[in-house]
């Protein structure tokens, strides 16, 4: 995006939709929690940070659960210095990726204000 950041996620999510092998879940609709981003200049200086509530979104899975597709649906009910206005929607898409050593996740954040 146009700027870099670290961005924090607590997802609950419903019970999952079981296809294929039991116990194998596929997807998983997102019914709350919450989310904060830290933004940062190219330069690396702190910009401020924005965080909200999580309103919905799927988490879907692959067989055999190494990788997740993120979509949440959020609401941006906060902000702090440059980002004091930011109250809105968004939306974050991404991966969340088990495969290597230390799980990570990449993605995108767009939030409307």
């Amino acid at each position: 995006g146009d700027l870099d950041g670290f961005m924090f996620v607590s997802v609950n999510y419903s019970a999952p939709l079981l296809a294929g092998e039991v116990g194998v879940p596929t997807a998983n609709d997102v019914i709350g929690g919450s989310w904060s981003q830290v933004f940062f200049d190219k330069n690396g200086v702190y910009l401020g940070s924005v965080s909200g509530k999580i309103v919905g979104g799927q988490l879907s899975w692959s067989q055999k659960q190494q990788h997740t597709v993120v979509s949440l649906l959020l609401t941006s009910e906060q902000g702090t210095d440059s980002f004091a206005d930011a109250v809105g929607t968004g939306t974050f898409e991404g991966t969340f990726d088990k495969t290597g050593s230390t799980p990570s996740m990449t993605g995108m954040l767009t939030l409307n204000y």
